[in-house]
């Protein structure tokens, strides 16, 4: 062969190349679509598993938040249920030392007509002490108080016991009955 005979097909040469090159582009673009759909199916899945923990996490938040509504509620019921059957029977009790000493009063007066006469001049103070003891007003208002006060205490008590923890661990952990476990770690913001 000559050189001329080289030189009128020298074409040959580059297009051989570039044909060669452009199947060895067409092979790594068919990898690359398929690299590139696979890592967007995986991009995709994990997007729907963020969004499924997401809304299964409000929705134990919405639950916790109900649980924790309803037993402060409960407390605050019997709190407040305890507090005003103790004030009645305290009152109650009152009401009955008033009535025995207007009864003392009446019978020590002694006298039975049922004519009004003129009363008695004040022997002293009404609803005298007793001895170290406060007047019966004095000392409805200080039992008042002080169960008020109980009352008070005993709610804050039972308040602080209610866990306001945040959902922390699902499926399998903890035994709330739920398949999750409550915990009493702090949200942080």
């Amino acid at each position: 062969m000559s050189w001329a005979k080289l030189l009128r097909f020298w074409w040959i040469v580059p297009i051989a190349a570039l044909a060669f090159g452009l199947i060895q582009t067409r092979e790594r673009l068919a990898e690359e679509k398929l690299t590139s759909s696979a890592e967007r199916s995986a991009h995709e899945k994990t997007i729907s598993n963020f969004n499924t923990a997401s809304e299964k996490a409000r929705r134990m938040d919405a639950e916790n938040a109900l649980r924790v509504r309803q037993e402060q509620d409960a407390i605050t019921r019997e709190i407040v249920d305890d507090y005003e059957a103790e004030l009645g029977r305290a009152r109650a009790r009152v009401e009955q030392l008033r009535a025995n000493a207007a009864d003392r009063a009446v019978a020590s007066r002694g006298d039975a007509t049922a004519v009004p006469g003129v009363p008695d001049a004040a022997t002293g103070t009404d609803e005298a002490p007793g001895k170290d003891r406060l007047p019966v007003a004095d000392a409805l208002i200080a039992t008042e108080q002080a169960l008020q006060l109980d009352a008070l205490i005993r709610w804050v008590e039972a308040q602080a016991g209610v866990g306001f923890g945040s959902v922390a661990r699902l499926e399998g952990e903890g035994s709330s009955g739920r398949g999750f476990a409550l915990t009493a770690d702090p949200i942080e913001p």
